[in-house]
C-alpha cells in the first residue's frame, strides 16, 4: 500500500462540528502508463485541494500522519478516522480500490471522482462520482472543482444536522449461524457404531475386490501356462513327423510323446 491517500470519520455528537475541518484524499501518486504520469497526479491533487479549500476544509492525504511511524499504519488510521474523504478511482489503481473498500466499510462520508477515460466499476456504481477531463483542461477542471466543493459543503451540513446517509447505510447482511441439535448418549453411540459399520463394509469391499483380482490373476497365469504347454507339444509333434521309424521307436521319443499327450 505504497500509493495511498486520506480518509474521514463522521462524529455523531454535537461536539463533532469542530472535527469537520479536514478532508482526506485517496488517489494514485506513482507514475503509470500515459497519460498517468507523476506530474499528472500532482495536477489532479492540486485540483482536489482547491475544491477542499473552497469548502473551507484542510486537505489531508491519507499517507500523511506525523504521529505514526509507518506508512501503512498512517494510511489505515486516516482511512478510518478522517471525517470526509475524496477517492480518485481513475485508471482503477489497485491500492486505491482497496483503500476505497476499507473506507466504505466505515459508512463515513466518501466522495468518488474519476477521469472521463476510466470506466465506472460495477462494485461502486451506486455511489455518486464526479468526473473530470483526463486532459485536465482548465475550463472543465474549474467546473469540476466548483461542483466538488459544493458537494463537500452539502455533506458537512448533512453531517451536522444528522441527515447524512452512507451509500451502504441501507444494506443489511444476514450472517448464517450453525444450528445445534441435541442428541442422547444412546443416539450418539448408535451413530458412531453405524459409521464404524459403514467403514468396515467399505473395507470388506476393498478386500473382496483384491481377492477377485488375485483370482483373475491366477486364472490368467493358468491359461498362459496351458497355452505354453500346448505350443511346446505342437512343436514337438511337428518335429516327430520328420523322424524315421527307428528314431520314433527310441525310448527318449516315446517318453517325450507320452509327456505332451496325456
Amino acid at each position: 500500500m505504497s500509493d495511498k491517500r486520506t480518509t474521514s470519520s463522521v462524529p455523531n455528537h454535537d461536539s463533532q462540528d469542530s472535527l469537520l475541518n479536514s478532508c482526506g484524499i485517496i488517489m494514485p501518486i506513482s507514475a503509470q502508463a500515459d497519460p498517468y504520469t507523476a506530474e499528472h497526479w500532482r495536477s489532479v491533487r492540486t485540483a482536489l485541494e482547491h475544491a477542499i479549500d473552497k469548502a473551507k476544509l484542510t486537505s489531508k492525504p491519507v499517507w500523511d500522519n506525523p504521529a505514526s511511524e509507518t506508512i501503512t499504519s498512517n494510511i489505515i488510521k486516516n482511512i478510518y478516522e478522517e471525517p470526509i474523504i475524496i477517492g480518485d478511482i481513475s485508471n482503477h489503481n489497485a491500492n486505491v480500490m482497496l483503500e476505497i473498500g476499507m473506507r466504505l466499510s466505515t459508512k463515513k462520508p466518501l466522495i468518488l471522482v474519476k477521469d472521463n477515460e476510466t470506466d465506472y466499476p460495477f462494485d461502486v456504481k451506486d455511489i455518486t462520482c464526479f468526473t473530470y477531463p483526463v486532459s485536465l483542461d482548465y475550463g472543465k477542471m474549474d467546473s469540476f472543482i466548483k461542483s466538488l466543493s459544493i458537494r463537500l459543503t452539502d455533506i458537512i451540513e448533512s453531517v451536522k444536522n444528522g441527515s447524512y446517509t452512507s451509500a451502504l447505510e441501507n444494506i443489511n447482511i444476514e450472517i448464517a449461524s450453525p444450528k445445534v441439535k441435541e442428541v442422547s448418549e444412546f443416539e450418539m453411540i448408535s451413530d458412531k457404531l453405524s459409521r464404524m459399520e459403514d467403514k468396515l463394509d467399505s473395507f470388506n469391499k476393498i478386500i473382496s475386490k483384491s481377492d477377485n483380482l488375485q483370482q483373475k490373476n491366477n486364472s490368467l497365469e493358468s491359461e498362459i501356462n496351458k497355452e505354453k504347454l500346448e505350443l511346446i507339444a505342437r512343436s514337438r509333434m511337428e518335429m516327430w513327423k520328420n523322424l524315421s521309424p527307428e528314431e520314433l521307436n527310441s525310448e527318449k521319443i516315446i517318453h517325450e510323446f507320452n509327456k505332451y499327450n496325456r
